[in-house]
């Protein structure tokens, strides 16, 4: 196993995003964050970007919820070393949305008991559209 892992990570260091210049290699950080919040939720079977690893995860790693703008910059800058990571990540967010057109605020979520939560009730202006289209 370990060769494998070993030329994994030569493919991925030759290929990473990185910096140069007087903040140094300020991407290897964002992107290890990035990385690290790529979830896998096997209710729906997505690989996701999600916001982070806390509170709203609850007792269920598989709710963690899709929040409508994290996840469209997070595609946006996962684009740049994942682009099918990214695209699924954005597809995710899309897949919540309601058959009137809209994009919940955030979604896939049990906030209470077993009933999922799913805002309805905010709007914002279309960050969703604008990262696709800076994605592409």
């Amino acid at each position: 196993m370990q060769p494998t892992l070993a030329a994994a990570e030569r493919r991925y260091s030759a290929a990473r995003v990185a910096a140069e210049g007087d903040w140094g290699d300020f991407l290897a950080g964002m992107m290890d964050t990035l990385n690290n919040l790529r979830l896998y939720a096997s209710d729906n079977r997505r690989i996701v970007h999600v916001i982070g690893r806390g509170w709203w995860m609850g007792t269920n790693p598989d709710l963690s919820p899709y929040f409508v703008w994290d996840p469209s910059f997070s595609g946006v800058m996962a684009s740049l070393e994942d682009p099918a990571g990214a695209r699924e990540t954005v597809r995710t967010v899309l897949s919540c949305q309601t058959p009137d057109g809209r994009i919940p605020s955030f979604s896939h979520w049990m906030a209470v008991g077993n009933e999922a939560y799913v805002t309805l009730y905010r709007s914002f202006p279309p960050a969703t559209s604008m990262c696709v289209w800076k994605m592409h």
